[in-house]
């Protein structure tokens, strides 16, 4: 069952995500960044159904998760 959607209390100006050795990097920028602690970076092997596999503070936008 899908949530219905809402806006987020942030502005993404950039994101990427790249391969970095056997890892994925992700990087993201953001403006704007209201009432935000964290963020929770999940994965997906098919677009619906997603696990978290990282959490990290507001400001930081630099990722490195293993590849699996």
């Amino acid at each position: 069952m899908l949530k219905k959607a809402s806006v987020l209390p942030v502005t993404l100006t950039n994101v990427k995500a790249f391969q970095q050795n056997n890892q994925v990097a992700v990087e993201w920028k953001v403006e704007n960044e209201i009432n935000m602690s964290q963020y929770v970076v999940e994965k997906s092997a098919n677009g619906t159904s997603f696990s978290a596999m990282a959490t990290v503070n507001a400001l930081w936008v630099v990722l490195t998760l293993p590849h699996n």
